[in-house]
């Protein structure tokens, strides 16, 4: 059988120089969700803005608190719209 990365996505198409970007970010993002899923189980009552910002320091927990602070007008727009569709499939 053939390699496949994170989401069934062939390996040979991830290393292929005309592979898109999104294309090849679909293991990370799949990490995200994963993270994001298991954050929401052990802490079932984080919702909102507050459960995303406590998940998202969660997440990043290797960085420093001025890190994280300096970084979260970045982290929003991108992790954000996960957080939200994670805690609307109730996972």
């Amino acid at each position: 059988p053939e390699d496949v990365g994170d989401d069934a996505v062939p390996s040979r198409l991830l290393e292929r120089d005309d592979c898109s970007a999104g294309l090849r970010s679909l293991p990370f993002w799949s990490v995200v969700r994963v993270a994001c899923e298991e954050f929401v189980l052990k802490y079932p009552d984080q919702r909102g803005d507050e459960g995303f910002e406590a998940w998202c320091r969660d997440f990043h927990n290797e960085k420093s608190e001025g890190w994280f602070e300096a970084n979260l007008p970045r982290l929003e727009p991108a992790f954000k719209p996960v957080w939200f569709s994670c805690t609307a499939d109730g996972a």
